[in-house]
């Protein structure tokens, strides 16, 4: 590089001779003040190799020999890995202008003698193997039921429905085997589906009949009865000899299970025996957020109606304190627990079996036997709530004397009774005995005028109405 006339930089391209005792010099040139000598390094591209890259043992740069062919190179790699792609690989080769160009080869056909397609290599050739799993997608077949690790799974060769089965960690142990159902894909026509049968010879082993190889789209369903063998679950409480948690068989019955349990102790108070069922729980959950539900829409429209009067504020104020009483209820309701509790009528074992009143048992079943109780509670509207001792024969007008009487806010007509097995009794006659373990419930009534001058009255009857039991009147309590 040179500045010349001192206007301009110009480029001199100059040769760098070596003599005999290895030194260099620049001939017929001779250096100026302010030149400047750039010595090139060597061009780091390479010549005279080819590169096989993919599915083989040794990947990588190979000098070109003369002569050179497809066949050499993959020799010189060591062959192929398992599971290569034969019928097709492809050599990169650098054209005149530099562009690459792609040059399928088909190996079958080279070792079947066709010589054409032993290709020679070039310089630079870049040779490309594929393996089966890149050319050819992998195909899957599906697995659900009575296995133990149902899904999809990859399609190998000559897989049929038993290998399908082992690799999905076989059948659940345990489960009653129905045989299976083979969703069977047939090249060309619909798909068909085939009943298999299947027994179970052992934990791990199984014979299937028809076990036939496996297509790409097959799906498999292990059918099986898992409530022949599933585990039902029951709880005894209470005065029963041998208290504990049960597994009981389909179809077992109350007094089957009391038997096994040693029967009641002496002291067990059948009338007073809780039974909570799960399903009747979830049922009545339902309920009470079906009436909670209808009971808030009740209540939005009467504000909504209240604010909508012209009355005075005395009105409006005596019309809202009832409902913030009837929404205070509500709160009740919607805090109490559900226990899901079964009226049932529990006798001695010797008067249970083969009655309607000996019923089957479902799995969450809780059996609650309490000792003999010695009063009778007394609450709602009431002087003085409270439990009073049981006296045989003795009827409401009794025990409600012995709390003070009722309130002047007592709703006399609504007064029910709920025995000691949850059974409720509305319209108790007040001569009428009333037996151990009972409450007797004493509503509060609430009369109040709205402005249209429609007497409007609301009790704890609301209670009943959705059948809660004494979950409920315990809250209340």
């Amino acid at each position: 590089e040179r500045i010349e006339s001192n206007e301009r930089r110009v480029m001199i391209d100059i040769e760098l001779k070596k003599t005999d005792i290895g030194k260099f010099f620049l001939e017929d040139i001779k250096i100026q003040n302010g030149d400047l000598v750039i010595v090139s390094p060597i061009v780091r591209l390479k010549h005279d190799f080819v590169s096989i890259i993919g599915n083989v043992e040794r990947p990588g740069d190979y000098g070109l020999t003369k002569n050179m062919k497809v066949t050499d190179l993959i020799a010189r790699a060591k062959g192929f890995m398992p599971a290569t792609y034969i019928s097709r690989l492809e050599i990169a080769r650098v054209t005149n202008d530099r562009a690459r160009q792609i040059i399928p080869v088909n190996l079958q056909d080279i070792k079947l003698g066709e010589k054409g397609e032993d290709i020679a290599l070039e310089e630079w050739d870049i040779i490309l193997i594929y393996s089966a799993s890149e050319v050819t997608p992998p195909s899957f077949v599906d697995i659900d039921g009575a296995v133990n690790r149902p899904g999809k799974y990859e399609l190998t060769p000559q897989m049929k429905i038993s290998d399908l089965i082992f690799r999905a960690g076989s059948v659940k142990s345990g489960e009653v085997i129905r045989g299976a159902e083979l969703f069977h894909i047939i090249p060309g026509e619909q798909p068909v589906v085939r009943d298999i049968g299947i027994k179970q010879v052992s934990d791990t082993n199984i014979f299937v009949d028809k076990d036939i190889i496996l297509r790409s789209g097959d799906a498999i369903f292990v059918k099986s009865e898992p409530k022949l063998t599933e585990r039902r679950i029951i709880s005894l409480k209470g005065e029963v000899k041998y208290p504990g948690t049960y597994s009981i068989r389909k179809g077992e019955r109350l007094s089957s299970l009391v038997e096994r349990a040693g029967d009641f102790t002496d002291e067990a108070f059948l009338d007073g025996a809780m039974f909570n069922r799960e399903s009747i729980k979830e049922a009545q959950e339902k309920i009470r957020q079906q009436f909670l539900a209808r009971e808030q829409r009740a209540i939005l429209e009467e504000q909504q109606a209240i604010l909508l009067r012209t009355s005075s504020s005395g009105i409006v104020t005596a019309t809202s304190d009832p409902l913030k009483m009837r929404q205070e209820m509500i709160e009740i309701i919607a805090s109490a627990e559900i226990e899901g509790r079964m009226v049932i009528v529990l006798k001695p074992l010797s008067q249970l079996k083969g009655t309607k009143d000996d019923i089957l048992l479902e799995d969450g079943d809780v059996l609650k036997v309490p000792q003999m109780p010695s009063g009778v509670a007394v609450i709602g509207s009431v002087n003085n709530p409270t439990t009073i001792p049981f006296e045989s024969g003795r009827g409401i007008e009794y025990y409600m004397r012995k709390t003070g009487g009722l309130t002047k806010h007592a709703d006399k007509q609504g007064i029910y009774v709920i025995k000691a097995n949850g059974e409720a009794v509305s319209k108790f006659m007040m001569s009428k005995s009333v037996e151990r373990g009972a409450t007797i419930v004493v509503p509060q009534e609430f009369k109040y005028w709205t402005p249209p001058g429609q007497l409007l009255k609301d009790t704890v009857e609301i209670l009943s109405r959705i059948a809660m039991g004494v979950g409920i009147i315990a809250a209340l309590q």
